[in-house]
């Protein structure tokens, strides 16, 4: 099911909005609606990992029906580097731009045994570019739109699906889908890295600075480069190791795992934690860590009808993102029933 067929089926089913008894909604509100009802879709896909006593550990699992219907957006495999955290008792590692949850992880891990290990430093350089919005006087705004950052650039419309006819967009303020577009295409992250907050930023992060080309951002014919820039020092081990599943535990238990002889963090059994964006990765002083993989659910791609951009999850499933936004919308016009369906969602179906 294209975009176009999916708005063709949200006016159908809306009967009172088709049969122009009321007024329509612009294809934009309609993107809009698929797509929170396709984030909604993922979300209901997910279910919390339970550590022995019933509580949240951390994480999420998916159960083999409900990994089908997302199994377009799972990433089995992406290997992360573990930086060796200030007090030194834990790893911290990255997660990718596109991230949204996480399934599993793993770390490689080697005894010392009385050796040292090799130290490998590392400088990371971080460079933000502020996305602008057009400065036309009318519509259309956005017909021309390029981001260029790290060895990176990002071009509407050339970048845009095979067959689109693209041609702007009618609201100065409808910029939230191609910004969209454009992060997850030029695998940036967005306004956050790290403990920085750079609102209306793309983030571009590496440690390999080496081919870097001069950021900018030209919106419909007017270029400005307006960056914050910062970098440093990071340390790692170097090493193959050996495979182990690390135990995701949630914050507030770390602290006494950790201090329980054999529920603590080993070279066998590591003890991980997902805070603010950052997997840690717990050790002690008799193994190090290399490397550390993930699994994990990757944000997809924006529904949008201007960009023709179709929904990335399962054709079978487009039909049930259909169903959950009509019945989103038959709430928001005051159907009864509708309206009870839609309180019913918010109030338990969407709870994590």
């Amino acid at each position: 099911m294209t975009v176009h067929d999916m708005h063709i089926e949200f006016n159908q089913s809306l009967q009172q909005v088709a049969a122009n008894k009321t007024l329509k909604y612009l294809p934009q509100e309609i993107d809009w609606i698929l797509n929170k009802m396709q984030d909604r879709f993922i979300q209901l896909r997910m279910k919390p990992k339970l550590d022995e006593r019933g509580k949240p550990a951390g994480g999420f699992e998916v159960s083999q029906l409900d990994s089908d219907a997302i199994r377009t957006i799972i990433v089995s495999s992406y290997d992360l580097i573990p930086y060796i955290d200030q007090d030194g008792r834990r790893y911290r590692c990255f997660l990718p731009p596109d991230y949204s949850y996480l399934l599993s992880d793993w770390s490689y891990t080697t005894l010392l045994c009385g050796t040292s290990s090799q130290i490998i430093d590392y400088t990371m350089y971080i460079t933000a570019l502020r996305q602008d919005q057009s400065t036309r006087a009318a519509a259309q705004f956005y017909q021309n739109l390029q981001v260029q950052l790290g060895t990176g650039l990002v071009s509407i419309p050339n970048d845009l699906p095979y067959g689109n006819k693209y041609n702007g967009y009618e609201d100065i303020r409808d910029i939230d889908f191609i910004r969209k577009f454009i992060s997850l295409q030029g695998k940036w992250y967005w306004e956050r890295f790290d403990n920085l907050y750079y609102p209306s930023y793309y983030i571009n992060a590496t440690t390999n600075p080496q081919g870097a080309l001069a950021p900018y951002v030209s919106v419909d014919g007017v270029t400005s480069s307006v960056v914050k820039t910062s970098s440093y020092g990071l340390k790692s081990h170097a090493g193959t190791g050996k495979y182990f599943d690390n135990r995701l535990s949630a914050t507030d238990n770390i602290s006494g795992l950790n201090s329980t002889e054999f529920y603590k963090s080993s070279y066998y059994s590591l003890i991980s934690e997902l805070s603010n964006g950052v997997l840690y990765v717990y050790n002690d002083s008799s193994f190090t860590i290399s490397s550390v993989g993930i699994s994990y659910v990757r944000k997809p791609q924006p529904i949008s009808l201007y960009l023709n951009t179709n929904c990335e999850l399962p054709e079978e499933f487009h039909q049930n993102i259909c169903d959950l936004a009509v019945e989103y919308t038959k709430g928001t016009l005051g159907d009864i029933q509708g309206y009870q369906q839609k309180k019913a969602d918010n109030d338990s179906r969407v709870m994590l």
